[in-house]
């Protein structure tokens, strides 16, 4: 039901930051790029995963908005969309 999903959505990590796991792989690619020292690796992470997470996640928030409406976007204004408390 509605109520169930959430309750999953607002519990947990997604208290403080509404999009985790691409923040998490965004991230990943950035310290993976700085532990081989590969430019073109970070270059990439900069250019294509970052802003590639950034769409999909305004993708999600807009079915998230359809799916939940007001009580979501009550969730939006509380919760950083990346990193708590900056962004």
């Amino acid at each position: 039901t509605k109520i169930d999903h959430q309750k999953q959505m607002f519990g947990g990590i997604y208290d403080y930051v509404r999009h985790p796991i691409y923040f998490c792989e965004f991230s990943w690619m950035y310290t993976l790029s700085l532990l081989l020292d590969s430019p073109f690796l970070l270059a990439v992470s900069a250019v294509v995963m970052q802003p590639a997470c950034y769409v999909l996640c305004k993708y999600d928030e807009q079915d998230a908005i359809h799916h939940f409406g007001e009580s979501y976007k009550k969730y939006c204004k509380r919760t950083a969309f990346w990193i708590p408390n900056i962004f």
